[in-house]
């Protein structure tokens, strides 16, 4: 999917390796485009794109970031990684920031294993959490929100990274919980019902989730038990 930078008149894609960026000229002209790694050491980073897309950042650190894991790039402790968030468009070393981990973002709102960005990925909010929020869709306007599908498992400290879970654990499934969250706000449950009785939901993979509004109804497909609910939309709040 692409990323539009409206300022820099810039479209990016984003691939494991690096990023295509393509620069919309004046009108008339030929657009011109590179292939940007994400950088050019001898261990470069790789983007967790599975994870979410670059999300958009405010204030002094304005622009699009991805977030990557980066192998140490000291000889003893050759192996280990490190997440770093680097700015498309930017300089792989000035514009590189550490990160705590990682996190599920919709390109604005992240949500790690422990807290909730509801604006930039260094700015925590909330207390550490019970489940793993996989963010499927966000309002931003008049208030952001979320609507999060929330796996919960009883062993979640045992499964590692989020970018290793979010395919599934051999041998377990999770409940699945739909949730419409705000910062600071309590949560509202979205109710799984078909044919007037209510629904336990359990996975194997957080992977494989669609989110889409059709004719007035919010629609979540399960790739992986070929079901779809809807939630009518005329008179939400």
């Amino acid at each position: 999917m692409p990323v539009v930078d409206e300022v820099r008149r810039r479209v990016y894609w984003v691939g494991r390796a690096g990023y295509l960026s393509v620069v919309l000229g004046a009108s008339g002209s030929e657009p011109k485009w590179t292939w940007q790694p994400w950088e050019n050491d001898e261990f470069p980073a790789q983007a967790l794109a599975e994870l979410g897309p670059p999300f958009r950042a405010t204030g002094q650190k304005s622009g699009f970031w991805q977030l990557c894991a980066d192998k140490s790039h000291d000889k003893s402790n050759y192996g280990d990684e490190q997440k770093i968030c680097l700015k498309l468009g930017g300089d792989s070393v000035q514009d590189k920031l550490d990160v705590d981990g990682e996190f599920m973002t919709t390109g604005r709102s992240s949500f790690s294993w422990n807290h909730d960005f509801w604006s930039d990925p260094w700015d925590a909010t909330g207390d550490e959490q019970s489940a793993m929020r996989i963010p499927l869709l966000q309002q931003t306007g008049g208030g952001q929100f979320a609507l999060l599908a929330k796996a919960e498992w009883i062993k979640r400290y045992d499964f590692g990274l989020l970018s290793e879970t979010i395919n599934g654990i051999p041998g377990e499934k999770f409940k699945v919980r739909l949730a419409l969250e705000s910062a600071g706000q309590p949560e509202k449950i979205f109710t799984l019902e078909m044919n007037g009785v209510d629904q336990t939901l359990f996975l194997r993979s957080a992977a494989g989730i669609a989110v889409f509004v059709y004719k007035n109804h919010l629609h979540l497909f399960f790739q992986e038990i070929g079901k779809c609910y809807r939630w009518s939309l005329r008179g939400a709040k």
